[in-house]
This record gives structure tokens, sequence and C-alpha cells, in this order.
């Protein structure tokens, strides 16, 4: 007769922290996109480039910082922490304007005031 149990493989359970607080979403200080950010709105953001797409990024995030404020500007020290200079910044601010997406009111020697449309 044949000993079925001994021909049994071995079952390996995955191992189980001990410590069993919740792990944490996000590091303490780490940034992050404060949402709902709409799908849409970043396809829509994204057909019309790269660079588009990241100064959406940029003004999503500095809104997220901002509470939600709905008029924003977006400091030089900002926009290189995002890898932009002023020149690129305006330039995909445009491609965003043009797209509908954003209304930008630009002033002679001031930053520009971002607002975002969200569509429905």
């Amino acid at each position: 007769m044949i000993d079925v149990e001994a021909l049994e493989l071995p079952v390996k359970r995955p191992e189980v922290p001990t410590d069993c607080t919740k792990a944490r979403a996000r590091q303490r200080g780490e940034l992050f996109l404060r949402g709902p950010i709409p799908f849409r709105w970043l396809l829509q953001a994204r057909n019309h480039g790269l660079l588009a797409l990241a100064v959406g990024l940029l003004v999503w995030f500095e809104r997220g910082c901002r509470n939600g404020t709905e008029d924003l500007t977006i400091s030089e020290s900002r926009m290189k922490s995002f890898g932009l200079c002023r020149q690129t910044f305006a330039i995909g601010l445009s491609k965003l304007e043009m797209a509908g997406l954003t209304v930008v009111e630009r002033n002679p020697g001031r930053k520009p005031r971002i607002s975002l449309i969200v569509g429905e």
C-alpha cells in the first residue's frame, strides 16, 4: 500500500510580518499630487505634448499645495524643481491654454496667473 501523506509536498506559507502596524501610504515629507485630477484632463494635456503634460502636472501640484486655490502663480524655483526654465514653462503653458485646459492672465513684469479649467 502507498502512503499518500508521504508524497505530499510541503506547503510554503508566506511570511506574515510580526509588526502589524498599518503601512504608511507615503513617507513623511514626500511630495505628492493632491487630487482628484480628472484623467481626461491629463490625456488632453498629453495630446498636446509631453511639455504640456509636465507643465500641467506642475500646475496641479501647485494647486494642491495651495489647498485648491483657483488663481495660481508658479515661482521660478518651483519650475526649476520640475526641471523647467521660464521659457519652456511658458511654451507648455501656452499649449495648455490653446487646448482649453487653462486660462492665463498675463501682465508685463509679472508672473502669469493661471486658472485650471476642469470640464464636467
